[in-house]
């Protein structure tokens, strides 16, 4: 679908990529592919939608690593990417606003009240768990911290949530307040459901870090 003619919200999702990518050949081209691979499937899912998509921003890297990433997603895309996705070159003082979503965040946000309007997500893909990783990066930008409320779901509060995951929750609650449909609460955790559910799909064999969710069909 063209968004030449969709006017975007003003919701903003944040992609720090200031954790930087390695400097070795084969984990640098792994990294890119995977923080490529996550985006792509946020932004192909967004879309297939016909709702108002909010900006994503991938901000925080260096001009070497925005090609990088902007050809790979480019390769994975085949073609322009949407108008609602940019690389920026603006720094974390312009969003001091925003809500850093860290596993290891001491409260969640409180999913009975209307989500944050800005957001920033980790561009982190590491495949062994790194506690605090997000939580200390979101201390150095000055932003408050706080981790998706997953207890009623059977998943480990502490459980971090794919890239793409997160940002398909974070998206369709979104839409969900923003409809009479929805009650905060119940748009809250239909997004959850919707974006676990999708995530389960792709990864069968190995879907959570942590323990196993089973409250969900």
């Amino acid at each position: 679908r063209q968004l030449e003619d969709l006017r975007v919200s003003n919701n903003i999702v944040l992609c720090d990529a200031g954790y930087g990518f390695p400097s070795e050949a084969r984990p640098r081209r792994e990294k890119l592919r995977a923080v490529s691979k996550q985006l792509v499937n946020f932004l192909r899912w967004q879309i297939s939608n016909e709702a108002t998509p909010a900006l994503v921003k991938v901000i925080g890297c260096s001009q070497t690593e925005q090609q990088e990433l902007q050809e790979r997603m480019i390769s994975l895309w085949e073609g322009d990417l949407p108008e609602n996705f940019d690389f920026s070159s603006e720094d974390f003082t312009s969003f001091q606003d925003a809500t850093y979503l860290s596993p290891d965040a001491p409260e969640s946000l409180d999913e009975t009240l209307m989500p944050p309007e800005v957001v920033v997500v980790g561009m982190i893909v590491d495949r062994r768990v790194q506690v605090n990783r997000s939580m200390n990066r979101s201390k150095t930008l000055q932003l408050r911290a706080a981790r998706w409320p997953l207890e009623s779901f059977n998943v480990d509060p502490n459980e971090p949530l794919n890239v793409d995951t997160v940002m398909e929750a974070m998206q369709q609650w979104w839409w969900n307040s923003k409809s009479q449909a929805f009650d905060p609460k119940a748009g809250f955790v239909h997004a959850t459901e919707q974006a676990l559910n999708h995530h389960f799909t792709r990864h069968p064999n190995r879907p959570l870090h942590k323990q196993p969710i089973s409250s969900l069909s």
